[in-house]
Order: structure tokens, then C-alpha cells, then sequence
């Protein structure tokens, strides 16, 4: 009997070590199989980091399946950097976890290591663990910005023609390449077709770039501000074409604006100094003080050039100005646009011009108009001619006179 008990107890102990090796044979096996990035990552982006696992083990299934990811700056994690599964089965297939990665909007393009972690137990809580790295690259991004910076002249009103400057800017991490910007405004403001679209060739990361556009705001334009819009369109660093939509905003400052009337005045063709009265209306939103108005000449009207002072019109406010107006006596029948020019002063003091459209007539003139303006002259010299017939007959009644009293 004392000679089958070492026997015995190596039976035992090879029983046991054959048990500890079939369960490490039979075991749970989790692997990271694949992983992606979708959409790429950019500075101060966010991505989704899908994690592909699958149980390839001879054990079945593996148990209470934990899996934790650790980036490192500039990369962090959006929400929790752990997932669980309770079970991971063969028959079941790969299964994945997912994880939204956020990157530090001062990133720059590089790639970056995240250690991916999974932990498990087997059916009898046996635990096991692995780990893996993933490498999470940082792509480069351009992120466009405009604004307007300035503008020719400085405040822009209605009736303007206004030089407005830019500035497009690139605050990404990646070139923009073949840029076409063009500028778009409400209706009622017009861009000019020479300076619609301005092409840039480059614009590199943490540049900006001036552009330059010419803007027409009609006098009828309300004091307001007003969105704009700059279209651009660029090819990135990948060679993909891009577009961005970028909101502009424009200030149309409010400014005394005026129409004008004739209230009398006959201005045939060959008048002469005619006084003609014209009644100005301000139809603006603002003030205009220290109003002075000259009449500009233009055929076939003429006058001294001189300037009439109106004083202050109020918005809604009417004045009136005074001219002598000649015409010239080859002038057509018919109506003529004339233009007067306003010079005046804003209620803050500034300086402003603005110009007049005006019509005038030239109408038909009556029988009587006719045979008086167009003969004068033969009228002037009947009339010379009767004075001096009144002056001689006047004489000579006076010499008989004379005659008569020495007789």
C-alpha cells in the first residue's frame, strides 16, 4: 500500500495539471479586430471612434465585457470613456463600441496614440484583459470668417456709391486653395458686376485676406442695417471642393434726401432772366442744416451760378429756393431734366452734397407770347420811335406857342 501512494499522488498532481491546462485551452479570447474615425478629426471637432470586437476564443462566450479607451492631449473624450457588454458570444459575431472623440481646437496635424483596453471573464469569472493601440490622426481644417472692415466713405447712406473692403479670414489648421468669393446684397442694393467676384489664390491657416467690392445704394433705400452674404468656394488640402456661406452685415446710416418742384416761372424758348421758384422737400430720415442750393447749368438753360441759402428742412420739411433762369431761343419744345446741388450739414456736423433731379418745361407759346417776345425788338424800336415823335411834336406845339406870344 506505501508503494502505490507516490503513485497515487503523482496521478493526482498530473491530474491537475492536465485540468489547468485544458482550461487554459478552453477559454474566452476577445481581440480588437478593426477600428475607424468617422468623419475625419479636426481641431475642435468631434468623431466617432467605432471599436470592432469579436470573441475568438474556444470558449463560447466571454462575460461582463469592458472596454475603456485613454487618448492623449490634444485628444479627449466626448461623454464616457467606457462601454460594457454583458456578453460577447462566437455564434453572435464581431459586435462594436463606440466612442465620440473631441480634439483641442489648438491641435495641429498629427497623429495620435489611444490606448484601447478591453477586460472579460469567462463563464467560471476567470478574468483576462488586453490592450491595444489605436492611432486617431488630426486633419487639417479650414474654417473661413468675414466681416466688414471698412468702407469708402466711412458711413454709407442712401444714395451712395461705396467701396466696401472685407476681410476673409482663415482661423483652421489647413490651406484653402482657388477661392472664389462673391458678394451677395438684398434687394435694392446692388453689387457692381466688375467687383461681383474676387478671386484669391491661397489663403493659408491663421491668414486673412482683404477684398475689395463697389456697392450702389439707391436714395430710396431705408436706414437700416442689411445681411449680405459671401459665398465662397475653395478647394482644400485633400483636393476636395468646399463651400461656405459667410453672413456679412452692412449699415445704411440715415441721411436728408430731397425732390424738388418748379411753382412758377413761364420759361419759353429765347426767355430771358426769368425768375423761376423751386420748392424742396426733404424726404429723408435725418435733418439737413445750413442747406445751400445752386442751380446747375445745363442747355439749353443758363443761369448766374449763384447759391440760394435754405436754412434747416426737417425730415418732411419744405423750403423754397429762387434762380433766374434764361433759355436759349434754339431750344426745343418739350420736357428737360435739370439738376440742383445740395450742400448741407447733418445734425452731428458733418458735411454731405447731394444732387437734384428736377424737371423743367419748355412749352408752346400762346399768339400774343409769340408776336410780343419774338418781335421785341421791332416793339422796342416802335416804341423808341413814338418817343421821339412825342419829343418833336412836343417841341414844335411849343415853338408855335412861342411865336403866337411875340405876335
Amino acid at each position: 500500500m506505501q508503494k502505490k501512494f507516490p503513485f497515487v499522488l503523482a496521478g493526482v498532481v498530473a491530474l491537475v495539471l492536465l485540468s489547468s491546462f485544458a482550461s487554459a485551452l478552453i477559454r474566452p479570447d476577445v481581440r480588437i479586430t478593426d477600428y475607424s474615425i468617422r468623419p475625419d478629426l479636426t481641431p475642435g471637432g468631434t468623431a466617432q471612434l467605432a471599436i470592432r470586437l469579436q470573441n475568438v476564443g474556444s470558449d463560447e462566450c466571454a462575460y461582463r465585457v469592458s472596454v475603456q479607451i485613454a487618448p492623449l492631449s490634444p485628444i479627449g473624450v466626448k461623454g464616457p470613456d467606457t462601454r460594457l457588454l454583458e456578453k460577447l458570444c462566437r455564434k453572435e459575431g464581431a459586435q462594436n463600441v463606440t466612442f465620440t472623440l473631441l480634439a483641442d481646437s489648438s491641435a495641429t496635424l498629427s497623429n495620435n496614440p489611444v490606448t484601447v483596453s478591453v477586460s472579460y471573464e469567462s463563464e467560471y469569472a476567470a478574468p483576462y484583459a488586453t490592450s491595444q493601440t489605436a492611432t486617431v490622426p488630426v486633419r487639417g481644417a479650414v474654417r473661413l470668417r468675414a466681416q466688414v472692415t471698412s468702407s469708402l466713405p466711412l458711413d454709407v447712406h442712401p444714395g451712395d456709391s461705396a467701396s466696401v473692403q472685407i476681410t476673409l479670414e482663415n482661423t483652421g489648421s489647413a490651406k484653402a486653395q482657388s477661392i472664389s468669393a462673391t458678394l451677395e446684397a438684398p434687394e435694392g442694393i446692388s453689387v457692381k458686376a466688375n467687383s461681383a467676384t474676387q478671386v484669391v489664390n491661397e489663403l493659408s491657416a491663421k491668414k486673412g485676406t482683404a477684398l475689395s467690392f463697389a456697392l450702389f445704394v439707391p436714395k430710396a433705400t431705408a436706414a437700416q442695417d442689411y445681411a449680405l452674404r459671401l459665398r465662397v468656394q475653395y478647394v482644400d488640402e485633400y483636393g476636395k471642393a468646399q463651400a461656405a456661406d459667410l453672413p456679412l452685415m452692412l449699415a445704411v446710416k440715415a441721411k436728408a434726401r430731397f425732390s424738388a418742384v418748379t411753382e412758377d416761372g413761364r420759361l419759353f424758348a429765347g426767355s430771358n432772366n426769368v425768375n423761376v421758384r423751386f420748392r424742396l422737400t426733404n424726404d429723408g430720415a435725418d435733418a439737413a442744416r445750413k442747406l445751400r442750393v445752386k442751380l446747375i447749368p445745363q442747355f439749353p438753360f443758363s443761369t448766374d451760378g449763384s447759391e440760394r441759402y435754405v436754412a434747416e428742412l426737417a425730415p418732411g420739411a419744405s423750403g423754397a429756393a429762387e434762380f433766374m433762369v434764361s433759355v436759349d431761343k434754339e431750344a426745343a419744345l418739350g420736357h428737360y431734366a435739370l439738376r440742383l446741388q445740395a450742400v448741407f450739414e447733418t445734425p452731428q456736423g458733418e458735411s454731405m452734397q447731394d444732387t437734384i433731379d428736377v424737371d423743367l418745361t419748355v412749352p408752346p407759346k400762346d399768339l400774343v407770347t409769340a408776336v410780343f417776345l419774338d418781335y421785341w425788338f421791332v416793339w422796342a424800336g416802335l416804341i423808341i420811335l413814338a418817343f421821339v415823335m412825342r419829343n418833336r411834336i412836343q417841341a414844335a406845339l411849343s415853338g408855335k406857342g412861342k411865336e403866337k406870344a411875340k405876335n
